[in-house]
Formats: structure tokens, C-alpha cells, sequence
């Protein structure tokens, strides 16, 4: 059964996630500026090539760690409104770059497929993060040899669906349908559906909108 604190737990784990990736942002810019003022302390010969590229590496990371701050404050305010029209590229691409860390962590990789163009759905924006985060933390929790969950979108207006796929062994099968089966049950008032398909050795779950506009 669902509870309030479900919503907490997701919004816990997408913050922690990218406040390790802060850190790692701000420990690589604090190592490179350190090199440099060690540099001209000490009188070192600091040739403006050599500047110039470790400067060009802060600047990397600078916008690395702009990207993740403009990604997780879209996240945080998708609660705000419970239903209304939202790119679900954007979206999924929040997503991807939201789950990263832990992605990496569980030596997993996304393999996305998605047109850059805007796919326009009206549902609540927080749970269908929230599916989609369910989805693929189960997958994540799941032992396999794979390492890869494909996320594509398919089809076009009133159609249009989200496909996660991964390979599943037959053992994770009965729990995990059960998981869809739940999440299914609580995302439905939100105009989002869940449908697992099995197509051995994949488990292929379709996240679709039941009133897209």
C-alpha cells in the first residue's frame, strides 16, 4: 500500500544522489584552483597553455554542477501542480542525469532513445517520476549480468508511451510483476498506466497515459 512517505523516500534519494555528485563537482574545482595557487606560491612556471586548460577543466565542471543544480530544482517543484502538460523528454532527461549516481554505483548504464523534440502529456509530473524511479530502482535491486536499461519513447500524440527494458531472470519474475501490478494501482489516478511485458529473457514495462490530451 502506498504511503506519504514513499514521496519522501524518492525525493531522499534523488537529493542524496546529487549531492554526492556536488561534492565530486566541487572537490575536483577545489584540486585544480589548489594546483594553480600552489603554482604561483611557490613561483612555478605556469605557462598560460597550461593555465588555460586547467581553467577550461573548471569551467567543465562548473556547468556540470549548473546542470545538476537547474535539473534537481525542476525536480523538486514537480509536486507542485498534481496534473498538467509537461515535455516528457525534458523530463526523462532530468531523469537520467538524476539517477546517475546510483546508476553507476550498481554498475548499470541507460541507453536512452529518445528524439530531442517535445512530447507533450498531461498527467501529474511528480508520480510520473516517481513510476519511472520505481521502475527502474527495482531493476537496479535485481542481480543480473546485464548492466543496461534501455529507456525509449514510442509512438506520437495521444499514444505515447515510456518502454524501460532490461534482462530479468525468471526467478525476479513473480515479485517484480507483483511491484508493477502495485505501482500500476497507484499511479492510475494520475492518468498514468504501468503494463509489464514479459519477452524472455527482457522484462519490458510500458509506462502510457490513460487521458493524454
Amino acid at each position: 500500500m502506498f504511503k506519504i512517505s514513499d514521496e519522501f523516500e524518492v525525493v531522499a534519494k534523488i537529493v542524496a544522489g546529487v549531492t554526492h555528485q556536488l561534492n565530486n563537482v566541487f572537490s575536483i574545482v577545489d584540486e585544480i584552483s589548489g594546483s594553480i595557487q600552489d603554482t604561483i606560491n611557490l613561483g612555478g612556471n605556469l605557462t598560460a597553455e597550461n593555465l588555460k586548460k586547467k581553467l577550461d577543466k573548471i569551467s567543465h565542471h562548473s556547468q556540470r554542477g549548473k546542470v545538476l543544480v537547474k535539473s534537481l530544482n525542476r525536480f523538486v517543484h514537480l509536486r507542485d501542480t498534481t496534473f498538467r502538460e509537461i515535455d516528457i523528454i525534458e523530463l526523462l532527461e532530468d531523469f537520467v542525469l538524476l539517477h546517475s549516481h546510483f546508476i553507476n554505483q550498481k554498475g548499470f548504464r541507460f541507453a536512452t532513445c529518445f528524439e530531442e523534440e517535445k512530447k507533450l502529456v498531461f498527467c501529474s509530473p511528480f508520480y510520473l517520476f516517481y513510476a519511472c524511479h520505481q521502475i527502474v530502482w527495482n531493476f537496479l535491486n535485481i542481480k543480473n549480468e546485464n548492466s543496461e536499461i534501455k529507456i525509449s519513447v514510442l509512438g506520437s500524440a495521444d499514444s505515447l508511451k515510456i518502454v524501460f527494458s532490461t534482462i530479468l531472470p525468471k526467478e525476479s519474475k513473480s515479485d517484480f510483476n507483483e511491484l508493477i501490478v502495485s505501482l500500476g494501482q497507484i499511479v492510475s489516478s494520475y492518468n498514468i498506466g504501468v503494463n509489464l511485458k514479459d519477452e524472455e529473457p527482457y522484462a519490458t514495462v510500458e509506462v502510457c497515459f490513460i487521458h493524454n490530451k
